[in-house]
C-alpha cells in the first residue's frame, strides 16, 4: 500500500515537505493529467478524422471503378449488381462526409464544400444512369477527364485540406504534450531539488523512485520524435507515473499504426498511381508536365512516338520541349500564357520539330497553374493532329482547285439542294443566264434563272433523281446562249445522298455539244452517201457475180463434160487450157469477192470437222510439183501432242494457207518451204486450244517499210532489179482479214535477203474426239450415182444451166424435170412430185427464195429438199435457212453428186425424224403453256441467235440437252423429241441436219402459240 502512492510515501516520512510543498505536487499531478489528456486526444481526435477521410476516398475510388463497369454490362443481372454497389458506396460516402461534419473542428467550409461537389458529381452519374445506354457511357462527359477534374478533384481537395488540418492538430497535440512534460519534468526536478535541501537521504530515496521513471519518458519522447516507434515504457508502477507511462506506451503503438496504416494507404495509391500510368501510356497522345524553372517534369511513353526521342534524353534535357517549338508558334504560345490567370484551361496548336527533323503538328489542351509567384506549371495532353493538318490543307487546296475548276471549267457544272435550288455552279451556267458571278446564282430556282419551258424540262427530268435517286445520264438537252442563240448540252446528273442515303441534292455536268451535233450531222450525211457507195458497190459486185459465175459454169461444166469425151491430146490440151483460164478467172473473182464480202461484213463462216494432220500434209503437197521445179526443200513440222481432229472453216484455213505458201514458195529462189503448227499455252477447259500455224520460207525477205503495206490491198511487193511478179495483190490483204475474221491474228516477220516468216494464231479452237469422227465418217458413207432413182427438178432461166446438170445425170435412173421461174417450179410440183428440187435464185417472175417460201409452206410438199444454186457470193446463211442445202456456180459435178446423194439416201428418214419432231402434228396436253412460252421466247430463243453463224458441237448439244430437261419438266413429248434429234445429230457429227433442224426451232414455237391460241379459244367458246 505505501509502496503504490508517491502522496502517502510523502506524508509517511516527510509530512512538513508535503505540506510545505502540496501546492506544488498538486501543480505536478495536474499537469500530468493535462499531459495525459493531450495524449488521449492525439488518439481518439485526429485520427477518427483522418481515418473517415481516407475511408472516403477509397468509396471514391470504388464509385469511378463501378461506374466504368456499367458501361461494360450487357446482361441485366450484372447491371442490377453494379447498381447495388454503386448505391452502397454512395451511402457509405454520405455517411462518412457527415461524420466528419459532426466532429471536425475545423472550417466546416471544406465539409461543406465537400459535400457539394460530391452531390453535383451524384446528380450527374444519377442523369447517366437514367439514359440506360451503358455502352455508350464510355464517351459521356461524366468519365472525361474534364469531368474527373471538375468534380472529384474538388473533393479530394477539400479531403485532403481536412486531413491536413487533422494532421496539424495531432502535431499540435503532440507538441503541447511535450511541452507540458518538459513543464512537468522542470517542475518535479524543483521539488526534488528542495527535498534534497531538507533531506538528503529522503532526496536520494526520492530522486529514484520519481526521477528515474520521468527521465524514461522524456527519453521515450526524443526516440518517438526521432520516428523509433518501437520503445515501450516498461513500469510495474501503479502511481501517477506508471499511468503516465502506459500513456506514452499508448501513444507510440497509435503513432505506430497510423504510419503503418499511411504506408498502406501510399502503397495503394502507388498501385492506383500505376494503373493511371498504364492509362496514361495508352492515351494517342503525349501526357506531360512542364515547369518554366524546372523543364519538363513528366513525360509519358508517347512522347517516343511522336518525337523519336527516348523519356531519358527529355529528362537529360528539361527544356528540350519548348526549344524544339517552332519559332513562330513559340510567340503565339508566349501571347497566349500571358493572358492566362493563376489556374485556368487552354487550348494551342502548334509545330514541333522530331528527332528526324521532321515538323509536326501538335494540338495541346494543357492545365495552366502559377504555384508560386515565380514558377508556372504546365500539365496538358499534346496529340499528333499531323494527319489532320496535312488533311485539312488538302482540303483548302482541293476548295481553291474546285473554286478555279468552277470558274474555268467550260463545262456547266453545278450543285443543287432538293428544292432545285443551287447551291455552287460554274462561271460559264453564270454567264449564260445573265448574272456577272456564280456567286449570285446561290439559292436561285430553275425558274428564277431559265425560260419557263427550259426550267420546266429540268424539273421534270430531276424528278426520279429526288424520288428514286436514279441517276440521268447522256441527256441531250437544248438551251440558249447570251446572245439568244439555240444551242445543245449533254447532260449528266447524279443523286447527293447523306449518310443515311436519303437523297439531299444532286450534281449536274452538262456539256456543250453544238459542235458535236454539228458534226455529227455532217457524219451522218457522210455516212449515208458511203453506204449507198457501198450498197451500189455491193449491188455491182453481186451482179458481176451473177453475170460473170453463171457464164463460167457453163463453162467449166461443158469442159468437164468435153474432156470426158474428147481423147485427141491436141484438142484435150485445149480443153486443159480453157479450163486453167477459168480457173485463174475464178479465182481472180473470188479473191475481190471475198474482199468485198470482209469489208462489207457480210462474210459467213462454215465451220466443219477436219483431221488437221492430214488437212497440212494436204495442202503442202499441193505444192510438191513447184517445191521439186525450183528445187527447194518441203519441211512439214507438227508438234505431236496436237489433237489430231479439230473444228475449222477449212475452205478459209486452206484459202489464208495457201496465199501464204504461194508467196513463199513465189519468193523463194534457194533454201526451204516450212510449214508447221504448234499449240499455245492458254487457260481452257480441254475442249478448246490455241493454235500458231507458221509458213517460213529462205527467200528474198521484205525490208522493213513494206512490211506493213504488204497487207494492203493491191499491194504488190516488187523487189529493185527484180522482175515482177504475178498477182493481183489481194492474197496476203484477204488473208489477214480472214484470220481475223477467225478470231486469230496474222503476224510477220522477216529479214531482207535472209527469208520471211508468217505467223498464224487462232484462238479457241475447238477439239473433236476420235469417236466422233468415226460417227462422222460412218453417216459420210454415200453410194454411187448410179443407184440413185427418182425425179429432179431443176429450176433455172438459163437453158444452158438447165442443159449441164441434166447431161450430168446421162446414163442414170434419175428422171429430170424442168422449169424456168419459181411460179412454173410450184405449178410443176403438184404434178410431178419430184423427190428433190435445185433451185437458181435470181430469175424471172418468182425468184428462188419467194418459191422456196411458198413451197415450204405447203404442208403437203414442204418435205421436199430444196438445194439452192446461186451465182452469188453475198447471200448470207441466214437468208439461206429455208433451203436445205445449197451450190455455189459454177458447181462441179463432184460438190453437185454428194449433195444430191446425200438429199436423196438420207434425206427421206432424216426429214421424217424432223417432221415427227417439228412438222405438222399437234401439240398435245401442255399444262401450263404460258410459263413454257416464256422460257421458250425469253431463254432459248436468244440462245438459237448465237448459232446462225456459228455452231459450236458442245453448246448446241448442250442446247438439245436443256430442251429435254424443259420438254419433261413440262411433259410434253415434242419438245423433248425435238431435243433428242438435236443430240442425235450432233452424235452423229451430221452437221448440215443440225443447221436444218436448228432453224425449225422458231417453227415449233409457233405450233405452241397456236396450241395456246387454240385452248384460249376453246375456253371462251
Amino acid at each position: 500500500m505505501w509502496k503504490n502512492s508517491i502522496g502517502k510515501k510523502l506524508g509517511l516520512g516527510f509530512a512538513g515537505i508535503i505540506l510545505l510543498f502540496s501546492l506544488k505536487t498538486v501543480y505536478t499531478i495536474h499537469s500530468l493529467g493535462e499531459l495525459f489528456k493531450f495524449t488521449e486526444l492525439i488518439y481518439e481526435y485526429p485520427f477518427t478524422v483522418s481515418n473517415t477521410v481516407l475511408k472516403i476516398k477509397a468509396d471514391l475510388g470504388k464509385i469511378h471503378q463501378t461506374m466504368r463497369n456499367l458501361s461494360f454490362q450487357t446482361e441485366w443481372k450484372d447491371t442490377k449488381n453494379q447498381l447495388e454497389l454503386l448505391q452502397k458506396y454512395d451511402s457509405s460516402t454520405l455517411t462518412n462526409l457527415e461524420t466528419i461534419q459532426k466532429q471536425f473542428s475545423g472550417d466546416q467550409k471544406l465539409v461543406t464544400m465537400a459535400l457539394d461537389s460530391f452531390h453535383a458529381w451524384k446528380k450527374n452519374r444519377d442523369t447517366l444512369l437514367n439514359e440506360k445506354d451503358f455502352p455508350s457511357w464510355k464517351s459521356h462527359p461524366v468519365f472525361s477527364r474534364t469531368d474527373l477534374i471538375s468534380h472529384t478533384s474538388e473533393i479530394e481537395e477539400s479531403l485532403d485540406q481536412i486531413l491536413k488540418f487533422s494532421e496539424q492538430k495531432a502535431m499540435n497535440a503532440h507538441k503541447e504534450a511535450k511541452e507540458k512534460t518538459i513543464e512537468t519534468i522542470q517542475t518535479a526536478y524543483s521539488i526534488l531539488f528542495g527535498i534534497i535541501l531538507f533531506s538528503t537521504l529522503l532526496g536520494v530515496h526520492f530522486i529514484r523512485t520519481i526521477t528515474n521513471p520521468i527521465v524514461r519518458l522524456k527519453d521515450l519522447a526524443r526516440e518517438i520524435s526521432e520516428g523509433n516507434l518501437e520503445v515501450r515504457v516498461e513500469t510495474d508502477q501503479r502511481d501517477e507515473i506508471g499511468d503516465l507511462a502506459d500513456s506514452f506506451s499508448k501513444m507510440s503503438a497509435s503513432l505506430k499504426s497510423m504510419i503503418e496504416y499511411e504506408k498502406l494507404r501510399v502503397r495503394d495509391s502507388l498501385e492506383n498511381s500505376e494503373k493511371y500510368r498504364r492509362l496514361v501510356e495508352g492515351l494517342p497522345g503525349i501526357i506531360y508536365i512542364f515547369s518554366d524553372k524546372r523543364g519538363g517534369v513528366y513525360y509519358s511513353n508517347f512522347v517516343e512516338t511522336v518525337l523519336g526521342y527516348s523519356i531519358d534524353y527529355f529528362y537529360n534535357h528539361p527544356f528540350l520541349w519548348q526549344e524544339s517549338i517552332h519559332l513562330e508558334d513559340k510567340i503565339k504560345i508566349s501571347e497566349t500564357l500571358k493572358n492566362l490567370d493563376r489556374k485556368e484551361t487552354f487550348e494551342i496548336e502548334y509545330r514541333i520539330k522530331t528527332k528526324s527533323g521532321e515538323w509536326k503538328w501538335i494540338l495541346d489542351r494543357s492545365i495552366y497553374t502559377k504555384i508560386t509567384e515565380e514558377e508556372v506549371l504546365i500539365e496538358g495532353l499534346a496529340m499528333d493532329i499531323s494527319e489532320r493538318k496535312y488533311a485539312e490543307n488538302k482540303i483548302k487546296e482541293l476548295n481553291l482547285d474546285f473554286l478555279s475548276f468552277l470558274n474555268n471549267t467550260t463545262d456547266f457544272v453545278y450543285f443543287k439542294d432538293k428544292n432545285s435550288r443551287f447551291r455552287f455552279c460554274s462561271q460559264t451556267l453564270a454567264d449564260i443566264t445573265g448574272h456577272s458571278s456564280w456567286q449570285e446564282m446561290i439559292g436561285k430556282h430553275d425558274l428564277e434563272v431559265f425560260p419557263e419551258e427550259t426550267a420546266e424540262i429540268y424539273y421534270k427530268e430531276e424528278l426520279p433523281i429526288f424520288r428514286e435517286g436514279k441517276p440521268l445520264l447522256n441527256k441531250e438537252d437544248p438551251y440558249f446562249d447570251e446572245s439568244g442563240s439555240k444551242k445543245w448540252v449533254s447532260t449528266n446528273k447524279w443523286p447527293l445522298k447523306d449518310s443515311e442515303g436519303n437523297v439531299v441534292g444532286l450534281f449536274g455536268i452538262s456539256r456543250d455539244i453544238t459542235e458535236q451535233k454539228n458534226i455529227q450531222s455532217e457524219l451522218e450525211k457522210a455516212k449515208n452517201k458511203a453506204e449507198a457507195a457501198n450498197k451500189a458497190k455491193t449491188e455491182f459486185l453481186a451482179t458481176m457475180s451473177h453475170e460473170i459465175r453463171t457464164p463460167m459454169n457453163a463453162i467449166l461444166g461443158f469442159t468437164e463434160l468435153l474432156e470426158k469425151l474428147i481423147t485427141d491430146p491436141r484438142q484435150k490440151s485445149y480443153i486443159d487450157a480453157v479450163q486453167s483460164g477459168s480457173q485463174t478467172l475464178l479465182r481472180l473473182i473470188n479473191d475481190i469477192l471475198d474482199l468485198a464480202k470482209i469489208e462489207s461484213g457480210k462474210i459467213t463462216m462454215q465451220y466443219e470437222s477436219l483431221n488437221f494432220y492430214k488437212f497440212l500434209e494436204d495442202v503442202i503437197d499441193i505444192f510438191e510439183m513447184k517445191i521439186k521445179q525450183k528445187k527447194l526443200k518441203k519441211i512439214l513440222e507438227i508438234e505431236p501432242t496436237l489433237p489430231s481432229f479439230l473444228i475449222f472453216d477449212e475452205l478459209r484455213l486452206r484459202q489464208i494457207l495457201f496465199n501464204l505458201l504461194g508467196n513463199a514458195i513465189k519468193f523463194t529462189e534457194t533454201g526451204y518451204i516450212k510449214l508447221s503448227a504448234f499449240s499455245i499455252q492458254n487457260t481452257y477447259d480441254g475442249n478448246y486450244i490455241d493454235i500458231s500455224i507458221i509458213v517460213e520460207d529462205t527467200g528474198i525477205g521484205i525490208p522493213p517499210e513494206e512490211q506493213e503495206r504488204v497487207f494492203d490491198a493491191f499491194h504488190k511487193f516488187e523487189p529493185i532489179g527484180l522482175r515482177k511478179y504475178e498477182g493481183t495483190g489481194l492474197g496476203l490483204s484477204i488473208s489477214k482479214r480472214l484470220s481475223e475474221v477467225m478470231g486469230g491474228e496474222l503476224h510477220l516477220e522477216s529479214k531482207e535477203g535472209k527469208g520471211s516468216k508468217f505467223t498464224l494464231i487462232l484462238h479457241g479452237v475447238e477439239i473433236i474426239s476420235s469417236t466422233d469422227i468415226l460417227k462422222k465418217t460412218e453417216s459420210d458413207m454415200i453410194p454411187d450415182i448410179s443407184n440413185l432413182e427418182g425425179k429432179i427438178m431443176i429450176v433455172d432461166d438459163i437453158a444452158s444451166n438447165r442443159n449441164l446438170i441434166r447431161e450430168s445425170f446421162e446414163g442414170s435412173k434419175i428422171t429430170i424435170i424442168e422449169a424456168e421461174n419459181g411460179l412454173e417450179a410450184i405449178e410443176k410440183i403438184k404434178l410431178e412430185r419430184p423427190n428433190l428440187i435445185l433451185m437458181d435464185l435470181k430469175m424471172p417472175i418468182m425468184d428462188g427464195f419467194e418459191a422456196c417460201h411458198k413451197i415450204k409452206s405447203n404442208p403437203i410438199f414442204k418435205s421436199i429438199p430444196i438445194v439452192a444454186i446461186t451465182a452469188s457470193s453475198l447471200e448470207t446463211y441466214e437468208r439461206l435457212h429455208h433451203f436445205n442445202g445449197y451450190l455455189r456456180k459454177p458447181v462441179s459435178l463432184n460438190d453437185l453428186f454428194r449433195e444430191i446423194n446425200r438429199h436423196m439416201l438420207e434425206f427421206e428418214d432424216s426429214n421424217q425424224d424432223i417432221n415427227k419432231e417439228t412438222g405438222s402434228g399437234e401439240i398435245q396436253n401442255v399444262p401450263d403453256i404460258d410459263r413454257l412460252l416464256l422460257d421458250l421466247n425469253n431463254k432459248y430463243l436468244p440462245r438459237l441467235e448465237a448459232f446462225k453463224k456459228r455452231q459450236p458441237m458442245k453448246e448446241v448439244r448442250q442446247f438439245g440437252l436443256d430442251l429435254i430437261d424443259l420438254g419433261n419438266e413440262f411433259v410434253t413429248k415434242e419438245l423433248t423429241s425435238y431435243g433428242q434429234s438435236i443430240v442425235a445429230y450432233i452424235e452423229r457429227f451430221d452437221v448440215e441436219n443440225v443447221r436444218k433442224i436448228l432453224w425449225t426451232f422458231p417453227d415449233l414455237i409457233q405450233r405452241y402459240e397456236k396450241y395456246k391460241s387454240i385452248g384460249n379459244n376453246n375456253e371462251s367458246g
